[in-house]
This record gives structure tokens, C-alpha cells and sequence, in this order.
């Protein structure tokens, strides 16, 4: 087995460990165990066991990042509802469903992360990387508030409040509750928009 193979194997079943039983509840030997491979391999790599986490949230969030970075770009046509704010709203959405879609247990960890205790090593070292992708819905919503001045004051909320609703569909398709096709997508955007609008 090669180096890579040898790490990629590492992030792996860390990752899987970290989903199904969280950070603290996952331990070195755990890790090496599921890998089957020794203690100075994961340390050559990862230095630690907090080395380790860090690298597999910079690893799946700078995969979501680098999509958010270029969906996240409002052009307005104020005139048009249908081609004004809905548009980038559904390339949001899309962008969330797809990669939870394609990395489903990186992304129920992720979802984990935000209810962990603040004081946790695990909140402190994910902390940074949820920021990141709520500045960049922030800003978007920024963007529409130049244009719909409505949602001065409002862009942090409306941001935050966008991604819970997709990150609550997200969580209902985990469970078998619900669908994440174009029409749903299109039907979370409406319902959403017709909030932050009325």
C-alpha cells in the first residue's frame, strides 16, 4: 500500500469514526484499528488527533467553499422575480444538496458540529470552517440588499436562516422524509423568498 493510500485511509475511517460517535468519543487506537495500520503512521501525517480533524474539515469544506465561492454571486434584475434573487438562491441550495449528497457522511458530522458544547476541542476547531461558509451566503445577501434595501440590517439572519432551512430538507432526506430534487429545491427557494419579501 502506498503513502496516499495509507493516509487517505486514515481520513477515512476518522471520518467515519467522527460521524457515528463524534470527536470525543473517538479515540487514536479506534482510528488505527479500523485503518489497521500503527500509531507512527497517523502522527507522520496528522501530527494528532485534532491534526487529523482538521484535515478532514479543510479537505470537504474547501471542496464546498470552492463551489460557494463561485455560486455566490448575485446579478440583479430587480424587474424580474424570476431572474433577480432566485436564481442565485437555488444555486445555493443546489450547491448544499449536491455535496451532502455526495459526501452524506462528512456532512451529517458537519451537522453534528453545530450542536456540540462551544467548549469542546470540536467546536473550537470547526468553528472556523462553518464562518467561512456563512460569510459567503452573508455576502450574497449583502449583495441583495444593495438592490432590495428591505433586507438592510437583516443579511447575518436571512443567511443564517437560509442554510438552516436547507440544512433542515437535508436532514429530512437523511431520514427518508423527504426528497432533494429540482422541484423541492425550487419550493424551499419560494417558500423562503416569500418571507424575507412579504
Amino acid at each position: 500500500m502506498t503513502d496516499e493510500n495509507n493516509k487517505d485511509k486514515i481520513l477515512q475511517c476518522a471520518l467515519e469514526l467522527f460521524a457515528d460517535k463524534g470527536y470525543d468519543g473517538v479515540g487514536i487506537n479506534a482510528i488505527l484499528e479500523d485503518a489497521e495500520l500503527s500509531k507512527p503512521t497517523l502522527y507522520y501525517y496528522f501530527g494528532s488527533k485534532a491534526g487529523l480533524f482538521k484535515s478532514i474539515l479543510s479537505l470537504y469544506y474547501g471542496q464546498l467553499e470552492d463551489v460557494l465561492v463561485e455560486v455566490c454571486r448575485y446579478y440583479p434584475h430587480p424587474e424580474s422575480y424570476e431572474d433577480d434573487v432566485k436564481p442565485v438562491l437555488i444555486n445555493i441550495a443546489k450547491t448544499y444538496i449536491d455535496f451532502a449528497r455526495n459526501n452524506p457522511v462528512f456532512y451529517r458530522m458537519m451537522m453534528a458540529l453545530h450542536f456540540v458544547p462551544q467548549t469542546s476541542t470540536a467546536a473550537k476547531i470547526s468553528d472556523e470552517y462553518h464562518k467561512i461558509q456563512y460569510e459567503l451566503v452573508e455576502e450574497v445577501f449583502q449583495q441583495i440588499a444593495n438592490v432590495h434595501t428591505n433586507l438592510q440590517g437583516k443579511t447575518r439572519l436571512s443567511a443564517l436562516s437560509f442554510v438552516s432551512n436547507i440544512n433542515a430538507q437535508i436532514a429530512f432526506w437523511f431520514r427518508g422524509y423527504s426528497s432533494l430534487d429540482d422541484d423541492r429545491v425550487k419550493q424551499l427557494v419560494k417558500q423562503f423568498m416569500h418571507g424575507i419579501f412579504s
